[in-house]
């Protein structure tokens, strides 16, 4: 009689119930669980209670057990509301709560004999309680213990007190149970197999949407955002810029007489200068900024709430990073790859297709004043280049 635990840091909202059922969400959903077992406690105890009014149960039996059941139910409360279940590794105590179950069960089985026919109705119940959490082995285990703790008390109640005891009508009720109970088990355990191979699947979808949801976005060599996802993320950069007013820059970088390298040493090598110079550069950016493989040997670099004398000491820092990095094994020896960039800041009331024309602008200044260099595009006023 559990729940289905799955540990989450989550915090609901603050309300009247944290004190019953605490902050943390998956507590929350754990300990609400338990309270539809302790409802079947409840419900089990008042039954008895009934029995001791019409007579049939004795008051010494039923105190004794509503007091074994409080017990072992407040423990379990304790248990999960104090967090302690939280270090086990199934932090809803499942087993341990059917296993406590089937416990009651057995000593109600073994006290009252006006219940011993429903004891095989709570023990089919108790297996469908754990067919949702246990495993298949753990499930048919249950089964089979019942059946010997039910057994066992039917030989000991036969030998401490054959004068109230009739063992025909008890060998009837085992023999039930003994059928029964392994036949639900096995459908427990078939259930349980069904649902822990959907849980499998369903965990292998989320992991090939997320493979796919990766491709979507990012470049598969070099690792980077792609186009794409750099024109979203920079539409998202323009609306937080008009809300907050925190200029950004646009940085355009292109690798040095990459088709020398391509044709010199080969597509291979130059597969390697790229996500060399993307591992470079990412090593030397803030979270904030976003880099993107823009085509080619040619990259988009995000940085946002950025001035442009900030974005120049920025690029000077991956430029220095990628000039010092050693191609040894992919290139001659010794042979150096540099990197030109061309940065605009934005202005405030200009298209955003202009900010990006002015750095591809800045970037063809520095190709064209002898690579490696970063070359700063003149801010221009807002009208500027509109017909």
């Amino acid at each position: 009689m559990s729940s289905i635990p799955a540990d989450s840091p989550a915090l609901a909202p603050p309300g009247g119930s944290d004190l019953l059922f605490g902050r943390d969400v998956q507590q929350r959903l754990r300990i609400r669980r338990w309270m539809l077992s302790a409802l079947v406690y409840l419900g089990v105890a008042l039954a008895r209670w009934v029995g001791v009014a019409f007579g049939v149960v004795k008051p010494e039996a039923a105190a004794v057990l509503t007091l074994y059941d409080l017990i072992g139910v407040a423990a379990f409360y304790g248990c999960l509301r104090t967090g302690y279940s939280e270090g086990l590794r199934d932090p809803s105590m499942t087993l341990s709560q059917i296993l406590f179950a089937l416990s009651s069960v057995t000593v109600s089985y073994a006290l009252i004999e006006a219940t011993r026919g429903a004891a095989l109705q709570l023990l089919c119940l108790i297996l469908v309680f754990g067919m949702f959490r246990l495993s298949p082995a753990q499930i048919l285990a249950c089964g089979l213990l019942a059946c010997g703790m039910l057994g066992t008390t039917v030989v000991v109640m036969w030998q401490v007190h054959p004068e109230h005891f009739d063992l025909r009508r008890e060998v009837l009720n085992f023999a039930l149970a003994a059928v029964l109970m392994p036949t639900l088990a096995f459908v427990a355990q078939q259930v349980s197999v069904l649902r822990r191979r959907q849980i499998k699947q369903g965990r292998e979808l989320a992991q090939v949407l997320e493979q796919l949801q990766d491709l979507a976005t990012h470049d598969a060599l070099t690792g980077l955002i792609n186009r794409r996802h750099m024109l979203d993320a920079l539409t998202e950069e323009l609306k937080r810029q008009g809300r907050t007013g925190h200029v950004f820059c646009l940085a355009m970088l292109d690798i040095d007489h990459f088709k020398r390298i391509n044709d010199g040493w080969g597509h291979q090598a130059g597969d390697t200068v790229l996500s060399g110079f993307a591992a470079d550069a990412t090593s030397t950016l803030r979270k904030s900024d976003q880099l993107a493989r823009w085509g080619g040997e040619e990259f988009l670099l995000l940085m946002p709430e950025t001035r442009l004398a900030e974005a120049e000491i920025g690029l000077g820092r991956i430029r220095e990073r990628f000039n010092a990095h050693d191609w040894q094994g992919t290139l001659t020896p010794g042979e150096r790859v540099t990197v030109s960039m061309g940065v605009a800041e934005f202005v405030p009331g200009e298209p955003l297709e202009r900010t990006l024309a002015r750095a591809d602008e800045a970037l063809y200044c520095a190709k064209t004043s002898g690579r490696d260099r970063i070359v700063c595009a003149a801010p221009e006023s807002p009208t500027a280049g509109q017909g």
